[in-house]
């Protein structure tokens, strides 16, 4: 057995040996992950902060808005020859689909109006 400890996810590797020192691309990500959500950490100011959080609202309303209109061509297009149960749980799935478009298009209008205020 080898002091190499290999990372799969990361594609990162170092050798124990070498007093743990970790490729600095593991550390970025390290990084990343403990600095998330905390502008501090990242030495960001607030305005750079929330206009990072919108930026990600952004990106989930669009994934939000392809499911729910995936959801919605499949309900059109099966309504007829579906079980009733997949129905049903296609419908919950619509309808929790566009409760979660309109939550984040409240938050990303609260951060907006937040960065007015910055």
């Amino acid at each position: 057995m080898s002091d190499t400890i290999v990372f799969p996810v990361l594609s990162a590797r170092f050798d124990a040996s070498q007093d743990l020192q970790a490729p600095l691309s593991l550390w970025i990500w390290i990084s990343v992950i403990s600095a998330s959500g905390n502008a501090t950490a990242a030495n960001v100011s607030k305005a750079e902060s929330l206009k990072e959080a919108i930026g990600w609202l952004k990106v989930v309303f669009g994934l939000l808005v392809a499911i729910d209109i995936s959801l919605i061509a499949w309900l059109a297009e099966n309504y007829a020859k579906a079980q009733a149960a997949l129905l049903i749980m296609a419908w919950a799935a619509t309808m929790a689909a566009t409760v979660a478009i309109i939550w984040v298009c409240s938050a990303a209008y609260h951060r907006i109006s937040d960065l007015k205020d910055v």
